[in-house]
């Protein structure tokens, strides 16, 4: 009981430094109390919740990303406001890390019937979750693979996350893990028929690099594509070389760009150091693309602070 009124504590401290938390605090504060009081004292196993676009998900509990996206409608609500300005329909999107389909099932709705979206989720008990949930939402464009990605074919060990049912990496030397088999983008496009990519997303707790190593060929292949990683340099910093993820996507002329919270729109990320979030690198423009007028709700999707069960 202790450690449930904790949790709960240590969620509503954190919910002003969440840039969206200044569209409306009294609604939010509201979801998120109502979020985890289900989640700790009423669900048995599962939680259930609805995201603002009409989608309808369950989930493990403790997953931190569920718990956002039940709170403020989407996963990342910077993101889903760029998709919707600029991820066209009939695109073909790869989700790497796809946990349990927060990403893969808005995506494949903005993307249309004619777009394809694949999801990638190395976690078997997770996945079993993403398909759920697929299934729920009767997204037929959206192809679900229980498979870790990384920079070739094999096998790889993963380790969860002990407070974060959906933090789910790359297991070190030094941790236990459970193996499952691994592809690279470039192998998987490839046996597949997949010629062209418009978007990857990647969030796998700081393996990007080695998964963008195995998709070199996607890269080069696809002049306006568009990557989204996550960057945190404390995981990145786990797999050695934590400047890697920006020289390699450099070297393929991809410069990083911050969305705005109040509209998905771009702007140039002069430096990396101190940058904390979601990062967009793209060859064109992005910034071009922006609207004339933007309100006062943040510039990036950088969080300050992430309190204890909340990352």
């Amino acid at each position: 009981m202790a450690s449930r009124i904790r949790q709960l504590a240590d969620r509503l401290l954190w919910l002003p430094s969440y840039p969206a938390f200044r569209e409306a605090p009294a609604r939010f504060a509201s979801r998120a109390l109502g979020f985890t009081l289900r989640e700790k004292f009423v669900s048995a196993q599962d939680v259930e919740f609805a995201t603002d676009d009409g989608h309808v998900f369950v989930s493990p509990p403790d997953n931190v990303s569920s718990f956002i996206a039940g709170v403020f409608g989407q996963r990342d609500l910077h993101v889903y406001r760029f998709w919707q300005r600029q991820l066209r329909q009939g695109a073909v999107f790869l989700d790497v890390g796809a946990n349990i389909g927060l990403y893969g099932v808005p995506a494949g709705a903005v993307i249309g019937p004619r777009g394809a979206v694949v999801c990638f989720e190395a976690n078997p008990r997770t996945f079993r979750y993403l398909t759920r949930n697929l299934a729920r939402n009767r997204r037929a464009n959206v192809t679900a693979e229980n498979l870790a990605v990384g920079a070739e074919s094999g096998e790889i060990r993963i380790a969860t996350g002990a407070r974060n049912a959906g933090e789910v990496h790359v297991a070190t030397e030094v941790e236990a893990g459970e193996v499952v088999p691994m592809v690279s983008l470039d192998g998987y496009c490839a046996d597949r028929g997949i010629d062209r990519v418009d978007y990857i997303k990647i969030d796998v707790e700081g393996f990007e690099a080695a998964v963008l190593s195995g998709a070199r060929r996607v890269l080069a292949d696809n002049p306006d594509i568009l990557v989204q990683t996550e960057y945190e340099p404390a995981h990145l910093a786990r797999y050695g070389d934590s400047d890697a993820l920006e020289r390699l996507l450099r070297a393929q002329g991809l410069a990083p760009f911050a969305l705005a919270w109040a509209d998905g729109a771009a702007t140039p990320i002069a430096s990396l150091d101190g940058y904390r979030g979601e990062i967009l690198w793209s060859r064109r423009d992005l910034a071009g693309m922006r609207p004339s007028a933007v309100d006062g709700l943040g510039r990036s999707g950088r969080l300050d602070r992430v309190p204890a069960g909340v990352d």
